[in-house]
């Protein structure tokens, strides 16, 4: 009995071993994860002046040449990335006059200070998906999630003795002759349905 009990103990420590070993081993070969994905899926122009997408990430010393991403619906080009290694950001040209290059989120964290995009009274027309892409030679992580932005109602309509209202928004609109704004593609959101 003896003997079954110290086999029985010294199997249980080489399974301890081991499953620390591999614990250990995952957690340096997965390198860089994401940990919490936040964006504003619904974003009032009339209430709020600024947009921002964070995406914060826990990596460890095995992830160099770290790279943070973010892209706009399918675009192969991001729209922002930013290199903690060698301090070096850039920007899309159709999205410089909105983006925020002072906004920090992590002082303490030169490798996640600049994970997030600040962007300064968007459009309408910047609505849309928004992809969170993190890469290092160890992991390649991404993340993505929908935009809405709207401004103030262009359509009201009353229905019946409820009095409920239907805001309906414009989101993508075309410029016509004399500068005029001719709105191409509507859209309601069942959740915007508000009591008048």
């Amino acid at each position: 009995f003896f003997f079954f009990l110290l086999t029985f103990w010294s199997l249980f420590l080489l399974f301890l071993h081991f499953f620390t070993f591999i614990t250990a081993f995952s957690e340096t070969v997965y390198g860089v994860q994401i940990k919490h994905f936040n964006i504003s899926q619904k974003f009032d122009l009339s209430s709020k002046s600024n947009l921002i997408l964070d995406c914060d990430y826990s990596y460890n010393e095995n992830d160099l040449n770290l790279v943070i991403r973010w892209f706009y619906k399918n675009r192969t080009e991001p729209i922002y990335q930013w290199l903690p290694e060698i301090k070096s950001r850039d920007v899309a040209e159709d999205f410089k006059s909105s983006f925020n290059m002072n906004y920090v989120t992590d002082v303490a964290d030169p490798y996640t200070m600049f994970r997030a995009v600040n962007i300064f009274k968007p459009k309408l027309n910047m609505s849309g998906k928004y992809s969170c892409r993190i890469s290092s030679l160890v992991n390649d992580v991404l993340r993505e999630g929908y935009v809405y932005i709207y401004g103030k109602c262009i359509f009201v309509l009353f229905l019946g003795p409820l009095r409920l209202v239907f805001c309906i928004h414009c989101i993508s609109w075309k410029v016509k002759k004399n500068n005029l704004f001719k709105c191409i593609y509507y859209e309601y959101d069942k959740n915007l349905i508000q009591n008048w």
